[in-house]
């Protein structure tokens, strides 16, 4: 992954990846993401992202294998700092395809993430994610697909 920043507020992402899989017969992914964010404030950024991946065979092997999924999404990040405490929030409209033959659909990714750092080193949190994107599913992508992840999470660093 790379991260280059042309101008101030402006940060630009990319990534790509080759991948194999051994199961119970081997698969070859190729994948690559791409975004570009803008500060617009202190506590607001604004992005647009675009990700895509495909699988060299489709398995039916237990894991999402299809030969194209693209997902783009245009993000509204909300992350003010304040003391020891930490929030963010973000909205994500977008679209996927889910196989190359396939129509674009709409999707929404909703995310939230709260922390406090009690002491130095020492931080607890949670974070809620809801989205309908296939990219979270272990299995088709069908449509109808909903995906909701509550963490709650810990740290203490010596």
């Amino acid at each position: 992954g790379l991260r280059f920043s042309p101008a101030p507020r402006w940060n630009v992402d990319g990534s790509a990846s080759w991948t194999t899989f051994d199961g119970t017969e081997s698969n070859r992914r190729i994948a690559g993401y791409l975004a570009g964010t803008r500060t617009l404030a202190p506590t607001w950024a604004a992005a647009a992202s675009v990700r895509s991946f495909g699988f060299a065979k489709n398995l039916q092997d237990g894991y999402f294998d299809p030969d194209l999924y693209l997902q783009s999404e245009l993000i509204a990040r909300w992350r003010p700092v304040r003391g020891r405490w930490e929030v963010s929030a973000e909205v994500a409209p977008g679209f996927q395809q889910v196989g190359s033959g396939a129509e674009a659909q709409a999707t929404i990714r909703l995310a939230a993430r709260g922390t406090w750092e009690p002491a130095p080193g020492r931080q607890v949190g949670a974070a809620a994610l809801y989205t309908n994107a296939g990219l979270q599913s272990f299995a088709t992508g069908a449509s109808g697909y909903r995906y909701v992840a509550l963490a709650l999470s810990g740290s203490w660093a010596f």
